[in-house]
């Protein structure tokens, strides 16, 4: 399709679809002549119980107005999803689901993998986490002055242990590719866990969902479906 043939609507809708690429969460509200855009972030409830919820804030409110089976047709060919809020509201949610993603394809059964008892109990009692987990880890050094200098990321392995936060909240224009505490706020101290331990949790009581991953980290929605 040549630019032209473009109408303001299928431009938005793009638009829209590019700013998925990099915000798991989108709300779009609308009427007759305009839509807000308005992007979803953590947002801290009780920092000492780690407990969090997710709000919205306005990106922008923009003179044109969207037609729903328009949307829906659009992102039925990519892998965001689109849940009916109200009759002029919506959201677009970007996750990949964790048997997508491509460390899955390690089959080995492991029959005496632990999961982290830290992270297990956190787990067990919150209906929805938000865990961020470091993809590399950094040689140090001293330099001639004695100071500690970090660098030389090294990529960490799918069953090397890493370390990982919970996120209790966050800056509204967080991406998820910055490095670990990079505009987060973490949910205590840091413990160790491998991707392929979030992996082999309990498929039948955890969802687990990849929000963003960079080349330093990874963001994991994991929610409780028993809770």
């Amino acid at each position: 399709m040549n630019l032209q043939e473009y109408n303001v609507e299928d431009l938005f809708i793009h638009y829209v679809s590019r700013l998925s690429g990099d915000y798991p969460y989108i709300k779009l509200i609308f009427d007759d002549i305009s839509t807000t855009i308005s992007l979803g972030y953590e947002q801290c409830d009780d920092q000492e119980k780690e407990i969090s919820h997710q709000e919205f804030v306005p990106l922008g409110k923009y003179p044109v107005s969207v037609n729903l089976h328009r949307l829906e047709s659009f992102f039925e060919k990519c892998k965001s999803t689109i849940t009916v809020l109200s009759t002029n509201e919506i959201l677009v949610k970007n996750r990949t689901e964790i048997s997508e993603c491509w460390w899955i394809e390690d089959a080995v059964e492991d029959a005496h993998l632990k999961v982290s008892d830290e992270l297990l109990k956190h787990l067990e009692n919150h209906q929805r986490s938000i865990l961020q987990i470091s993809k590399v880890r950094y040689s140090c050094c001293k330099d001639s002055s004695g100071v500690i200098i970090c660098d030389n990321p090294i990529p960490i392995g799918n069953r090397d242990l890493a370390e990982a936060y919970f996120i209790l909240s966050c800056n509204p224009s967080y991406i998820g590719f910055g490095e670990i505490n990079c505009g987060n706020q973490l949910g205590g101290d840091s413990f160790s866990t491998s991707l392929y331990e979030i992996q082999h949790l309990a498929g039948d009581k955890f969802s687990i969902s990849v929000l963003n991953e960079g080349q330093k980290s990874i963001m994991l929605e994991i929610i409780n479906t028993e809770l």
